[in-house]
This record gives C-alpha cells, structure tokens and sequence, in this order.
C-alpha cells in the first residue's frame, strides 16, 4: 500500500481529489512502467492523506522507485501533495512453490536467486528464508 500526504493544513482531502490523484498517477505509470504497475482502490484517512493498494503482484517498493514520477503526476490534481511513502507493514511474506525443484542443499539459494531476479525492488536477507515445514514432514 502506498500513502499519498498533503501539506500539513489540509485537514481532509475530498474524493473528487483522491480520484483525480489516482488517475494522474495511473496516467504516468501507463507511460513508463510495465502495464502492471497502477494504483488502484484509494480510501481517504481521517488524517488527510489518501491510502492506495498497488495492484496485484506489485509491492509499494516498486511503486516507490518512480516515487519521483509519481509524485509529479498527483501534483497535477492537488498542488498541496507533498509526498507518498510505503504503508505496509507486513514483516514475513510466504511463498508456497512446488518443493520437488528446490529439495537439493542449495534449494533455498535458488529460488532466493529466482525470486530476486523476477521482482526487481524486492530485497531477501540471507537469513529470512525457511521452509515452513521440516523437510522430513514435507517428504
């Protein structure tokens, strides 16, 4: 999720702006980034600010590299946009793969790789990764 923040006066942005930002911003990113990459479902906070999810298959990392872009973009609706910053607070994602292709030692290593190179943005701790089951259970 991705959170867009008005200047600190605005006590509570009206809909009409909540959906004219998501549109500029849908408008940009259908220019320059792949057609997967949108806004979509805006809900306006009580705290003035405007919360959008990424659409599916894309972290708020992603959106965030065009952060720039994107910010542009919502200005052209509302002026007083200042900034848009990441809102997820999700700590553990869990990945379910068919587990024949990754029994070997280095199982881990691989889809760690496969996962990197297929998401650009998402970061792995060496340490983060593990099975959700012994492997003497999943067998």
């Amino acid at each position: 999720m991705v959170v867009f923040e008005w200047v600190a006066d605005v006590l509570q942005i009206t809909l009409t702006t909540a959906t004219s930002v998501m549109a500029h911003t849908n408008i940009t990113l259908s220019k320059i980034a792949h057609p997967h990459i949108r806004t979509m479902m805006g809900k306006v906070l009580g705290s003035g600010r405007l919360l959008t999810m990424a659409h599916e298959a894309v972290s708020a990392v992603m959106l965030l590299l065009l952060r720039k872009d994107i910010i542009e973009a919502a200005q052209k609706a509302d002026k007083g946009l200042i900034d848009v910053r990441t809102y997820e607070s999700w700590m553990d994602l869990k990945i379910i793969v068919p587990y024949r292709r990754y029994r070997h030692l280095e199982g881990l290593a691989d889809l760690r790789a496969q996962i990197k190179a297929e998401n650009k943005g998402i970061s792995i701790t060496p340490t983060s990764r593990q099975w959700m089951r012994a492997k003497r259970t999943v067998e």
